[in-house]
């Protein structure tokens, strides 16, 4: 019998919400894909993605792990990092959406540009995932 898998958005650093839940399930006996973006964290002065420390502390509890990078501003990635994940460890189980794009600035001093990234990301980017998933949830069950 194959585990269940959880899919989990915003996994980029070790001392976030995301990494916690993953090592929980993980701790329970669920797979784990992940996504981090490197290039946000580099933006917001964050350091480097810790993607690979990530991924070996997941593995070490003895469950299959997968990293993936992309931007959930794309349109096209979320269906695109859902569909590597169903075919690399299985069909998604449980979506666990812990991603976020901080807009660092007042309402005043926002950007058009920001305002439309986190928008495209927070909220945009929650329903693609949900379509996605629910899409491959129906083209995996018998």
């Amino acid at each position: 019998m194959t585990s269940p898998l959880a899919f989990i958005t915003g996994l980029g650093r070790p001392n976030g919400i995301a990494h916690a839940i993953a090592l929980r399930l993980a701790s329970e006996g669920w797979d784990i894909a992940y996504t981090h973006w490197s290039t946000y964290d580099a933006r917001l002065g964050l350091g480097a993605s810790s993607a690979h420390e990530i991924s070996e502390e997941i593995r070490a509890t003895g469950r299959r792990v997968l990293a993936l990078e992309g931007d959930l501003a794309d349109p096209a990635t979320p269906e695109r990092l859902l569909a590597e994940a169903n075919a690399t460890l299985g069909p998604v189980s449980a979506l666990v959406l812990s991603h976020s794009e901080s807009v660092d600035s007042t309402i005043l001093d926002t950007t058009i540009e920001s305002f439309d990234r986190h928008f495209a990301v927070n909220v945009r980017a929650a329903w693609l995932l949900h379509t996605a998933a629910l899409g491959l949830g129906r083209q995996t069950r018998p």
